[in-house]
C-alpha cells in the first residue's frame, strides 16, 4: 500500500484521524482509506486539527461507541 511506512514516522497516540474517520476497518481497502487518513494528518497537522480529534474521541468515550 503505498505511504504506508510513512505513516509509522509518527508516534501512536490514543487515537487517530483514521480512527475518527474510518473506525476501525478490516481488510485492503480500509488500510488503504486508514493509510490516506493518517497521510493526511501528517501533512495537515495543526493544533485545533488535534483538538478536534481529541473531541471526536471523547464523545465516542461517552457515548461508548466503537468496538
Amino acid at each position: 500500500i503505498p505511504g504506508y511506512i510513512e505513516r509509522h514516522a509518527v508516534r501512536p497516540g490514543i487515537s487517530s484521524f483514521a480512527q475518527t474517520k474510518v473506525g476501525y476497518g478490516e481488510g485492503i481497502e480500509a488500510t488503504r482509506t486508514k493509510d490516506k487518513a493518517d497521510l493526511q494528518y501528517i501533512k495537515n497537522w495543526t493544533l485545533t486539527f488535534e483538538a478536534w480529534i481529541v473531541w471526536c474521541t471523547l464523545q465516542t468515550v461517552i457515548k461508548r461507541g466503537g468496538a
